[in-house]
């Protein structure tokens, strides 16, 4: 409906219908509502965004926005089984972690070494 507004487009058929979002969230729908009720609801937002497209369509960076589409699986795939990781990278990033807490215990407490190693040092 914000989106409507602002480009000065008649939201007619579209209401704000948390209850009936939560319901479809949650599964809780059945018995609250009907299958045609939850229908009707979803065909409200597609006649919507079919009023809306043409409006938004000027100021797409279309080539970027499929782009981003197309990156949305993989995305969703990270986030279902979790970030990637380079384990051999990690076992590096692991020697240089104990690096950094051995030359933690050669200054004074609570002050860490100013040395910072350069990338050379890491060369393996």
């Amino acid at each position: 409906m914000g989106a409507l507004s602002y480009f000065g487009l008649d939201a007619a058929g579209v209401t704000e219908k948390k209850d009936l979002q939560q319901a479809i969230g949650t599964d809780a729908w059945r018995g609250r509502y009907t299958p045609e009720e939850i229908l009707d609801y979803c065909e409200n937002d597609v006649l919507a965004l079919e009023r809306l497209l043409p409006a938004m369509l000027p100021a797409i960076d279309l080539p970027r926005a499929l782009l981003r589409g197309r990156f949305m699986p993989a995305a969703a795939a990270m986030e279902w089984h979790g970030t990637p990781i380079d384990v051999e990278m990690l076992g590096l990033l692991s020697i240089i972690e104990a690096w950094f807490d051995a030359s933690d215990r050669t200054t004074q407490p609570g002050i860490r070494a100013a040395s910072v190693p350069s990338a050379a040092q890491f060369d393996m």
